[in-house]
C-alpha cells in the first residue's frame, strides 16, 4: 500500500513535531539526569526515534536504510541504531543508570557524527 504525496507529507509532519516535543520534553528532564536518567532517557530516545522515522516518510524506509548504512556512515548508523536500543533497554528494564547515561553519550556523539560526515 503506497501513500499519496499530501498523506506522506503530514505523516512527516506530525512525525517530526512529535519528535520534536519528545527531544524538548527531554531537554526539561535534564537537570534529572543524575537522579533519574530513565526519564530522560526514554524522552530523548523516543524523540529521536520519531524525528529519524519522520523523514522515512518523505524517501521510503528502504532508500532511507540504504542512504544510512552506505559507506562511511555505515559505523554510525550502526552506533545510533544500537544505543538507542541500549538506551531504552537499560533505562525501562534494567534501571542501571550508569549505563544508561552511558548509552545517551553514545547515543549522542553517534548521531553528531553521521550529522557531520553527512
Amino acid at each position: 500500500m503506497t501513500m499519496s504525496y499530501k498523506n506522506r507529507l503530514i505523516a512527516f509532519v506530525l512525525c517530526l513535531a512529535s519528535g520534536v516535543f519528545f527531544t524538548a520534553l527531554s531537554t526539561l528532564m535534564l537537570p534529572l539526569i543524575v537522579i533519574k536518567p530513565h526519564k530522560f532517557a526514554v524522552a530523548y530516545s523516543l524523540g529521536n526515534m520519531l524525528m529519524l522515522g519522520s523523514t522515512m516518510f518523505l524517501v521510503g524506509p528502504k532508500k532511507q536504510l540504504q542512504n544510512m548504512f552506505t559507506g562511511h556512515r555505515a559505523m554510525a548508523s550502526a552506533a545510533y541504531f544500537g544505543s538507542m536500543i541500549g538506551t531504552i533497554y537499560a533505562a525501562i528494564w534494567l534501571r542501571i543508570s550508569v549505563l544508561v547515561i552511558f548509552f545517551i553519550a553514545i547515543q549522542f556523539c553517534s548521531l553528531v557524527h553521521f550529522l557531520l560526515k553527512s
